[in-house]
């Protein structure tokens, strides 16, 4: 368990093959927690003759499921942005331009963090202890991205770690918001578009073939001007 093997798909391009186990370990390596695999039904005793501990898996139905992963089990929360016309600055006039981009499904072993503030103004009570709060508002969602980009044949496209750190990195040039095609984690809390305010990305050490990167994004919404 554990082992990471190589293919060749051409003359030109070496594919990582990831065992799940092995797949699983990099997040606790790289982010400090034990994650659970997720597996499907009747699939419970295959994986325990393949030495697989299945008292640390959750079994899940297909109807909770998004898919399935390339190791054939579930994939839980996916997201995915919305391909169409986008506004870019051009390299070489600084004009806004259209560009076509596709769907974009972020890679499956990822994880995001939401976090929301009140805008509150406090106003200190005279001869008395505490504050008036005067509640104005909501601030944006802030979204914090994380995960780890490895070669994914279940993918429709991007399916190697590079292919997907260069189609996110052009996510990241869009002059605006990107809209959220696929996403139950943010459609529940009404986020249905994002904007992408930080990009990086990091070398996984001692696991070749894989990119560790982390989005900082906010929520965008769309404002309906009356009266002008």
């Amino acid at each position: 368990m554990g082992v990471f093997d190589y293919k060749t798909e051409d003359v030109t391009r070496m594919i990582p093959i990831i065992d799940i186990g092995f797949a699983a370990s990099v997040l606790g390596d790289v982010f400090g927690f034990n994650s659970p695999i997720f597996l499907p039904y009747g699939l419970s005793k295959d994986y325990e003759a393949r030495g697989y501990s299945v008292s640390v898996a959750e079994v899940v139905s297909d109807e909770v499921a998004d898919r399935l992963s390339q190791f054939g089990t579930p994939v839980l929360g996916s997201f995915t942005i919305a391909g169409g016309k986008y506004k870019v600055y051009e390299k070489m006039t600084g004009k806004l331009v259209d560009k076509e981009f596709g769907d974009f499904e972020f890679p499956v072993a990822t994880i995001v963090d939401f976090s929301r503030a009140k805008i509150i103004t406090e106003t200190p009570t005279i001869g008395s202890s505490g504050t008036v709060k005067e509640i104005f508002g909501f601030e944006d969602w802030k979204i914090s991205i994380r995960g780890i980009c490895l070669h994914d044949s279940s993918r429709v496209a991007q399916k190697t770690a590079k292919e997907q750190q260069l189609y996110m990195a052009s996510l990241n040039e869009i002059a605006g918001g990107l809209g959220i095609l696929k996403g139950k984690l943010f459609f529940e809390k009404g986020i249905t578009r994002i904007v992408m305010k930080n990009i990086s990305f990091t070398a996984v050490q001692g696991k070749p073939g894989m990119i560790q990167y982390e989005v900082e994004a906010v929520s965008d919404e769309d404002f309906l001007i009356m009266d002008i």
